[in-house]
């Protein structure tokens, strides 16, 4: 069998050549649309037993689990039932980390649909697919899941390298079988299931069906990252770690063409219909996004959320950062000290850690403590105080209810501070406005400003 050398397809002048632009062009365009077929079901699952319960679709899945792990930020606007407590909420901006499986041994898809090993607790599947999981015939820890989310079919492995069995998730049965040779790296069943391929450890592609009858067509030269077949069965597309992307034609296997995308290597890649998802090494956040009809790199796609499994936890980081509270127990207090000498003003902050000001201006110094002498100073329970006459204030109200005030400090890198004390400045009534303060001078006569807080 022929191995695929990259320099062979590939020629200076155009990434692909105008037979593949113009046949998986068309393809994806009329009838490789990237959507599933309708699937046929009945009204009540086949499998009444399932371990996971009703299906769930993976928005549905994601939003609930931000809510059971990030509580809402309207609760930091009602008094609490011991004001005086030793605590803060933190309310910082940034991208929320959530935990979506525990004994996760792999998964597939990405944020329209999801697909995870759980162990001994078989595959889970979140997508618009009736079938919510299933655990293996012999209830074997699950190793490997192959799955592109268009196609009813999903590949799960358990513990033999060399077997795996197929479902079908319109009602959860087994559809088929898989023994190879060699240890499985990479499998990929086709939208109607007239195609199955495969590539074993030594990098050979396998091709038959969901009755087996696998035959040898190639091997490849670099391990495969991931691997698809369009969704009108017309090309079999395999990426690999060094960014190259190869495609043979259906049902005769024949290599359509082949080229390499900018930006490699990569550890992870997923198509997704007409596109070609690749994670880089040295930053997984930058997403190469690679249009396969077009040959082309897309700008401003990249902008999209992370799966991460780590020591059999699955997490899932979404791509936009949003303000999530947190709660912390310690100690509220300020220290604050001043410097004659040098009209230096150090900072204990309300994250452990020293900030030094000019008394003057009330300005932060980024170059930190002078040498001079630092004497104590009294710290109201507002966070103000007084130096020379000048009034120094490192808390701002943001609301007022009854007998207490809510305070708020800004600490550039973490967020923003909150907590409820004493109206002992008898502050009128104030409602929250949905914004909090940050202040760029502790000078009191110098106002913050003010941040909306969506």
């Amino acid at each position: 069998m022929p191995v695929f050398s990259p320099d062979s397809f590939f020629r200076a002048g155009g990434f692909f050549a105008r037979a593949l632009v113009l046949l998986v062009s068309v393809s994806f365009m009329f009838s490789c649309a990237p959507r599933k077929p309708d699937p046929v079901i009945t009204p009540e699952p086949v499998i009444p037993e399932a371990p996971f319960g009703p299906a769930q679709s993976m928005d549905e899945f994601l939003e609930r689990r931000l809510n059971e792990q990030y509580s809402s930020l309207d609760a930091v606007f009602d008094i609490p039932e011991n004001p005086l407590d030793e605590s803060y909420v933190l309310i910082s901006h940034e991208r929320p980390v959530l935990t979506l499986a525990q004994e996760a041994t792999s998964f597939a898809g990405n944020e329209q649909y999801f697909a995870a090993g759980l162990g001994s607790r078989g595959f889970r599947v979140w997508s618009d697919w009736p079938c919510s999981g299933a655990v293996l015939p012999e209830a074997e820890p699950v190793q490997e899941v192959w799955w592109d989310g268009y196609s009813p079919y999903i590949c799960i492995r358990g513990l033999s390298p060399e077997r795996a069995v197929i479902y079908d998730l319109r009602d959860c049965s087994k559809a088929g079988e898989i023994t190879s040779e060699g240890p499985l790296e990479k499998v990929a069943v086709s939208l109607q299931g007239n195609h199955v391929s495969l590539v074993d450890k030594g990098n050979r592609l396998w091709t038959g069906s969901l009755k087996g009858d696998f035959e040898h067509v190639a091997t490849l030269r670099y391990e495969p990252l991931d691997m698809a077949f369009t969704p009108g069965e017309g090309v079999l597309m395999v990426a690999d770690a060094s960014g190259w992307l190869v495609l043979w034609t259906l049902p005769d296997y024949e290599l359509l063409d082949q080229g390499q995308i900018p930006g490699g290597p990569f550890q992870r890649a997923r198509f997704e219909g007409p596109r070609l998802v690749l994670e880089g090494w040295e930053n997984p956040d930058l997403l190469t996004v690679w249009d396969i009809p077009g040959a082309r790199e897309l700008d401003g796609d990249a902008g999209r959320g992370r799966f991460v499994l780590d020591n059999r936890v699955l997490y899932y980081v979404p791509a936009e950062k949003q303000y999530i509270k947190k709660v912390l127990m310690q100690d509220r207090d300020f220290r604050v000290w001043k410097d004659k000498e040098n009209l230096t003003i150090r900072v204990r902050d309300l994250d452990g850690e020293d900030r030094y000001y000019c008394a003057r201006s009330g300005s932060f110094l980024q170059d930190g403590a002078a040498p001079g002498g630092m004497e104590p100073v009294e710290v109201d329970a507002h966070g103000g105080f007084t130096w020379k006459g000048a009034e120094y204030r490192l808390a701002d109200p943001v609301m007022v209810k009854e007998d207490w005030v809510l305070l708020a400090r800004h600490i550039p890198g973490s967020g923003y501070y909150l907590w409820w004390t004493g109206n002992m400045d008898n502050l009128n009534s104030r409602e929250f406005q949905g914004q909090l303060p940050r202040r760029d001078s502790i000078r009191d006569e110098i106002p913050p400003d003010w941040e909306e807080v969506k």
